[in-house]
């Protein structure tokens, strides 16, 4: 499932048997478990329990992608700062280049068939920074059901389309959007 582990060696990742289990937060220091999940009367909650990816940036934040947006938990804080995306949230992912983190999400446009992969750089402890801008072309008449990061390609898997892979640059680690591979 989707993890991460942080400078202190405190694991943060998605629910163990499934992904609608909120966010768990594992410290080996003192061997505690602590389970974060959604409280819909509190707005500082984790937005959905269905956790997708989750990533530690540089400064030690903590990134939560859920099928409900984007959630930012401060290095010092148990508050989590909400960025709702108002159509509907097929996938995303959490991405790191060399230089820069990422985030990456689907969005279904309501009303239509038309997916789109969208993208926004991350200033580390600065959530405010969240400025998402279509990503790679859009898929009509297909829903993205996930997208992956490998070692050489990022792959998007859709119902009826399979898997189209978009090279990873070897020296800047930055997805080529107009050079897309269908995978077998």
């Amino acid at each position: 499932g989707p993890r991460d582990i942080d400078k202190e060696g405190v694991f943060w990742f998605g629910g163990i048997y499934n992904s609608d289990q909120g966010l768990y937060r594992f410290d080996t220091r003192d061997v505690s478990l602590i389970n974060l999940t959604h409280d819909p009367t509190n707005p500082y909650s984790l937005s959905s329990d269905w956790v997708l990816d989750v990533m530690v940036d540089v400064e030690g934040n903590v990134w939560v992608a859920t099928d409900r947006g984007i959630n930012f938990l401060g290095r010092k804080d148990i508050n989590f700062y909400n960025k709702k995306i108002d159509e509907v949230v097929c996938a995303n992912t959490l991405y790191t280049s060399k230089n820069e983190e990422f985030l990456i999400l689907s969005k279904r446009t309501k009303g239509t068939n038309s997916n789109q992969l969208f993208i926004s750089s991350i200033i580390p402890g600065r959530p405010d920074s969240i400025n998402f801008k279509p990503f790679l072309d859009p898929m009509l008449g297909t829903e993205i059901q996930s997208v992956h990061k490998g070692k050489r390609y990022f792959c998007v898997s859709s119902l009826g389309s399979g898997v189209v892979g978009y090279p990873i640059d070897s020296n800047t680690g930055m997805i080529v959007p107009k050079v897309a591979i269908r995978m077998r």
